[in-house]
């Protein structure tokens, strides 16, 4: 059950230095309190759609305040309104707003029970403020970052400029390979004005805006209804990059049988039907996640943070500074450079040679079941 204890008011307080709190439960689906959230920013107000699901046997505590920057010295106590629009006993759905602040740019929401979480929500897009638009799905608020359904509208009235993008991009190379271009090069396929959804093509991205002219819009990646989790061969042979040789991958990818190739792949590396479907399940499950947490305008597997995530799991520890997040391992700890687009964030994998041996002692402990 959440509870409203509000911190009322808008009046400066002590900051919370958000540098040194562990956030590592925002990448784990077996937390027991999971948020989603959607920022838009319109006429001064700024309105963050929410989804916070909790366990059912804790009573939540909920507070909101906004600082500048997740060291800040002070923050800003809230008044927000709340409108909510589904409460049960584990689910609080609703917007919250409130008068844009000048300077904050980060809004922190603090759930508690026996533990304290922490969600840090940006309430600007890169150098930009959010725009005034929230996609729709059969009457409901999109809050991921990819949409799964053939249904899409707008709470806006203006017509609404698309520019779409296909998913070209090749899966993320290892740590331990030489550091490329951090921001990505994307190439405009079409732009048109949206008429209806339903030429939307799955594993395209589009950026959509109220005007041409204006770089204040948002990304959605388009996905069939299944995803994040994948059921297609061809879906299931991109995430064994990580996993495979480069042969074993080559072999996968040219199989004229890759059903038959699938297979024998994950047998002959288990040893028996038995272990190689709980390695199937396992595997794909943080594909899964991978999908879930890191899809902006490419399939989040793709990404650096998602290979890292479906060769480790859920990192041990994770940190969140203004310019980027470092995960914590037992063995190792890596350093993700964030660079805004106008996407929206981009994550990009700090590399060295100085990871090849954990990495592959980790792809072989894989390998090996454990």
């Amino acid at each position: 059950m959440i509870v409203g204890s509000f911190l009322w008011g808008f009046q400066p307080s002590w900051a919370i230095d958000l540098t040194k709190i562990d956030l590592s439960h925002q990448y784990d689906p077996e937390a027991p309190v999971q948020v989603l959230h959607r920022v838009t920013q319109s006429a001064g107000t700024i309105t963050v759609y929410l989804q916070i699901q909790t366990d059912s046997a804790s009573v939540w505590v909920r507070e909101f305040f906004v600082q500048r920057g997740y060291d800040s010295a002070t923050d800003l106590l809230l008044e927000p309104t709340y409108t909510p629009t589904e409460v049960t006993a584990t689910v609080w759905k609703g917007t919250i707003s409130f008068p844009a602040p000048y300077e904050e740019d980060l809004l922190v929401l603090r759930l508690a029970s026996d533990f304290e979480f922490y969600f840090d929500i940006p309430l600007r897009n890169g150098r930009m403020s959010f725009p005034g638009m929230v996609p729709l799905s059969k009457g409901q608020p999109v809050l991921t970052t990819y949409l799964s359904s053939t249904s899409l509208h707008w709470n806006t009235d203006n017509q609404v400029q698309v520019s779409s993008y296909v998913d070209k991009a090749e899966p993320a190379e290892g740590p331990m390979e030489e550091m490329k271009q951090l921001a990505p090069i994307l190439a405009e396929d079409t732009l048109f004005l949206m008429v209806d959804s339903t030429f939307l093509k799955d594993y395209s991205f589009y950026y959509f805006r109220e005007d041409s002219a204006s770089d204040r819009g948002l990304t959605l990646f388009k996905a069939p209804p299944y995803y994040p989790t994948f059921r297609v061969i061809g879906e299931l042979i991109g995430p064994m990059r990580y996993l495979t040789t480069d042969a074993e991958y080559r072999a996968l990818t040219q199989s004229t049988r890759p059903i038959i190739t699938f297979d024998e792949f994950w047998i002959n590396t288990y040893g028996t039907k038995f272990r190689a479907r709980n390695a199937i399940r396992k595997y794909f499950r943080s594909v899964e996640h991978a999908n879930r947490y890191f899809t902006l305008f490419k399939a989040g597997w793709k990404t650096d943070r998602g290979m890292i995530y479906i060769i480790y799991g859920t990192p041990m520890e994770m940190y969140r500074t203004d310019n980027l997040e470092r995960w914590v391992y037992e063995n190792v700890t890596y350093e993700f450079i964030k660079i805004s687009t106008l996407f929206g964030p981009h994550y990009a994998l700090r590399k060295d040679p100085k990871y090849e041996k954990e990495w592959y002692n980790q792809v072989g402990r894989l390998r090996k079941g454990d």
